[in-house]
């Protein structure tokens, strides 16, 4: 018991000792295709900044909800924002447009290591990431992630889509700062239509179209939280453009 309790302790102290670190690389360190968007909030989303002061001194603080859109394996030149020829991405570009552009970070050659950086604001080989299988994809438990500094921040969390930063807890996104997480945790999905994904990590069979399904599983995630007085970060990784290249007969026409 005394070892276990040591290593608690010690795990306790290197996850926070992340903190600061986290705070002052995190968004300089965001993916170029990675797109945030700023929901509108309403005056419920608005929150006291003490409610032990009284009435007449108390300050009122907007909070905003946060969205972070991360397709897999599309480069910057993927898109038709930054030019693209014979691309045509009109929502990825009005989400861009509408929303906050980092352009000091480029990222890793797989995406592993580019979704750990995201998380985390750190170079990938810090949080223990380097590569795509064999556990070389897990992110140490440790690390403080964006949705745990959104947590402690009074936040809602959900991630709708591909993890491949761990499978198993704590490195799964329930044990990562995602209190609902649809999705799968592998780096590779070989069924995009009416495949078997988790919740949770219980097995959930789905219907249609996996990136349709993730939508809208990240949509009823921001309605139920829109109308309450906490505010949500929501984190939507979709797998596609990665293969298999398979989409509905609409698109590919």
């Amino acid at each position: 018991m005394e070892n276990a309790n040591t290593n608690s302790e010690r795990f306790k102290t290197s996850k926070h000792s992340h903190i600061l670190e986290f705070t002052f690389h995190w968004i300089r360190l965001f993916s170029l295709f990675a797109l945030i968007i700023f929901a509108g909030v309403s005056a419920k989303a608005e929150i006291q900044i003490s409610r032990s002061k009284p009435a007449s001194t108390t300050a009122a603080k907007i909070v905003p909800n946060v969205l972070l859109i991360m397709t897999d394996d599309q480069g910057w030149g993927d898109i038709s924002m930054h030019g693209a020829p014979g691309l045509q991405t009109p929502t990825l570009d009005e989400l861009g447009r509408s929303g906050a552009q980092f352009e000091r970070f480029y990222v890793s050659p797989v995406c592993a290591p580019t979704r750990a950086s995201l998380l985390t604001g750190r170079y990938h080989l810090r949080t223990g990431v380097f590569g795509v299988t064999r556990a070389r994809e897990t992110m140490r438990a440790e690390e403080v992630t964006v949705a745990e500094v959104f947590q402690k921040a009074g936040y809602a969390t959900g991630a709708f889509g591909k993890w491949h930063n761990g499978a198993h807890y704590p490195n799964h996104p329930n044990g990562q700062g995602f209190e609902e997480f649809f999705g799968f945790c592998a780096g590779h999905w070989n069924n995009y239509f009416d495949t078997e994904l988790e919740r949770n990590g219980e097995p959930v069979q789905t219907q249609g179209f996996i990136t349709d399904v993730l939508t809208d599983a990240a949509i009823d995630f921001m309605n139920d939280n829109a109308g309450s007085d906490q505010p949500f970060f929501c984190y939507v990784p979709y797998n596609a453009p990665h293969s298999p290249w398979q989409v509905p007969v609409q698109y590919y026409q």
